[in-house]
């Protein structure tokens, strides 16, 4: 019996450092994920079909036009590219231009630190007027 409680005790304070470990982890994760005055590339505009863009959305012919929404954390924002190219709402919308044949705005909601809870209001605000397509991207804060 002794033996079993002696047992019990240990896993209960590993469990106990762990998740000290852990939160502290997360706490710091959370604190310098951000990186301080980074500003996030832009990529909003219009796609054509031929690879071009992004075109400001005044581009003349906008028939049969895709609406296409980013909406997410850093991970949508493009936190670690190389240039705006490289951002993952630039690489969609750039892909779905040439395969469908059609011009491809994008709007970019997503925002950096924002978890799956606080998602709730990039969505409010992307249904205000409701896009064709819509990617999310999220995921990466939630484990912190």
């Amino acid at each position: 019996m002794q033996h079993l409680m002696r047992n019990a005790a240990v896993v209960v304070g590993a469990t106990g450092a762990v998740y000290g470990v852990l939160s502290q982890q997360g706490r710091r994760a959370r604190r310098d994920i951000v990186i301080p005055g980074w500003r996030p590339f832009l990529a909003d505009g219009v796609y054509l079909p031929d690879g071009t863009g992004p075109h400001p959305t005044s581009a003349p012919d906008r028939s049969g036009l895709i609406r296409m929404a980013m909406l997410g954390d850093s991970l949508a924002t493009g936190l670690g590219v190389d240039g705006p190219e490289q951002l993952p709402g630039a690489v969609l919308a750039r892909g779905l231009a040439r395969h469908s044949t059609r011009q491809v705005q994008l709007d970019t909601f997503a925002i950096c630190g924002c978890t799956s809870r606080r998602l709730g209001g990039q969505v409010d605000t992307v249904l205000l007027d409701p896009p064709q397509a819509a990617v999310i991207m999220i995921g990466a804060n939630d484990v912190t």
